[in-house]
């Protein structure tokens, strides 16, 4: 779908639209951390699969939600879905410009993690934004699909899997509660910040230091960076 100035949020000033001005901004990302790469950053966006939805940029009060999200098999949409008591989706006709937002394992990292020398506390940490118009569902069996593969996606680690029941009075109930919607995207950036910019010794040291921690958040981001280091293509500077 290609969107008019209107939908992205028509105050204009050069020439560029409001949406056009956050796209052109981007995410902050210094060199050593940018993700480029369009499948890794699809890849991640799958795996964390619940981000914060961002809109009414033109609006001067901008309205957010912390919502599920599932990617298309062709990585070009975002489907979810909200509350209809949420107004944020009220909005979405006027402007359709959103962002999306995901976050992914972060960790605290103190200067003990490190060799002796001059170092400062940082934190660590993967994320990724989508940028893109979001158009409102409103075709009741394409709702119906967009609620079944988002829940089919999630269930499908749980054994027995829950069967999600298409046709039941139960499931047409729920769906008049909900606001059905897809995101087209327009672009996608990511920082994965994970230590790249120290030398290996620095780098496994962090790592043990995280697995020592014991917290969650911790072992999840030494799990990033170990596969961060297993992957050839991180070490050659093509991410």
């Amino acid at each position: 779908m290609e969107a008019s100035d209107e939908l992205l949020g028509n105050q204009n000033r050069g020439g560029l639209s409001a949406g056009e001005r956050v796209m052109k901004e981007r995410m902050y990302a210094p060199q050593a951390f940018r993700v480029e790469d369009r499948e890794r950053l699809q890849a991640f966006i799958a795996q964390v699969g619940f981000g914060l939805l961002v809109s009414g940029h033109s609006q001067g009060a901008s309205q957010s939600s912390w919502l599920p999200f599932l990617l298309s098999e062709d990585g070009q949409s975002l489907e979810g879905h909200l509350a209809r008591a949420n107004p944020q989706w009220k909005g979405w006709e006027k402007e359709a410009f959103v962002s999306v937002h995901f976050l992914g394992p972060h960790a605290y990292i103190s200067p003990n993690a490190y060799p002796a020398g001059p170092s400062v506390p940082t934190w660590n940490y993967a994320a990724a934004r989508v940028d893109g118009e979001i158009e409102i569902v409103h075709d009741n069996a394409l709702r119906v699909e967009i609620v079944a593969r988002l829940v089919e996606a999630n269930e499908a680690s749980q054994e027995p899997p829950w069967q999600f029941e298409r046709d039941s009075e139960f499931v047409q109930g729920l769906l008049k509660a909900i606001v059905c919607f897809r995101i087209n995207i327009r672009q996608i950036c990511g920082s994965f910040k994970m230590s790249q910019n120290k030398e290996a010794g620095s780098r496994k040291r962090v790592i043990r230091y995280l697995k020592q921690s014991g917290g969650l958040l911790d072992q999840a981001c030494a799990a990033f960076m170990e596969g961060m280091d297993a992957d050839p293509t991180w070490k050659s500077g093509e991410a």
